[in-house]
């Protein structure tokens, strides 16, 4: 994977479009009243190193909105989402979307990023009390190289009684091999097969952890005989792009 990754590597910095002026309409902070800012807006790319496929993240927090806009640093819009019913009455106060993740094979990862090209990407939305409440996002298109697990083994099988330590080398550069400021790791187990669950909830340990931990500890009371778990362990850069590296283990 590293060997492939490279190869991409020199077109990086070809991945932009020539500016333009071409609106699909007028920008919703431009309308007349107070304008605030949302609590949170961010856009990042999120690399699966394991599946080999790369695609967007994007999340915005605030008040409660009826209408939002995303639009690059050319104003081109990106996405337009409005509540309708009794839903532009109460409005919508937060909003995680990802894109579609294309393999790497399908869609080679110059290719992709071309799509979003670096830079500010400007969130607008119309509140339900009729202000603009606007966020800027910066897109970075600097993709940390995948933390390789050490503990435990591919498909290894582990006591449920005890606690189990999963283990990785640190992430301190590019896929380019450039170097990278790591701020983050984060940790996902869960069941491989997970069952239904009412509501959002799953049985799932999900953690971030300073970039100076490598290991995190697994309690046995998770765990449950005879079972298999997939995990994942995410190196997270300080522009907010994570690459994903992902394994497995069962029980006895």
């Amino acid at each position: 994977m590293q060997h492939i990754a490279r190869l991409f590597c020199p077109l990086l910095a070809a991945c932009s479009v020539e500016p333009t002026t071409s609106r699909e309409a007028p920008p919703l902070g431009r309308q007349t009243g107070e304008t605030i800012e949302l609590a949170e807006a961010k856009l990042i790319i999120e690399h699966n190193a394991t599946d080999e496929d790369t695609g967007f993240q994007g999340f915005v927090d605030g008040e409660a909105w009826k209408s939002l806009e995303l639009r690059d640093s050319n104003g081109k819009l990106q996405l337009s989402t409005a509540t309708k019913g009794n839903l532009r009455t109460l409005g919508l106060t937060e909003l995680f979307f990802e894109t579609n993740e294309p393999e790497n094979a399908e869609v080679p990862i110059e290719e992709l990023l071309a799509l979003m090209p670096a830079g500010d990407y400007e969130f607008t939305a119309k509140t339900i009390d009729g202000l603009v409440a606007q966020g800027v996002a910066t897109l970075s298109h600097t993709i940390p190289e995948a933390p390789e697990i050490t503990a435990p083994a591919a498909g290894a099988v582990v006591s449920a009684d005890l606690d189990l330590t999963i283990t990785w080398n640190p992430s301190d550069t590019s896929q380019c091999g450039d170097d990278v400021t790591i701020t983050h790791y984060q940790l996902i187990v869960e069941k491989a097969d997970q069952p239904d669950h009412p509501g959002f909830g799953a049985e799932t340990i999900d953690v971030r952890i300073p970039a100076s931990v490598t290991s995190m500890r697994v309690p046995h009371e998770f765990l449950q005989p005879g079972t298999a778990y997939d995990f994942e362990v995410l190196a997270i850069e300080a522009g907010g792009n994570q690459t994903i590296t992902a394994g497995e283990f069962s029980t006895l």
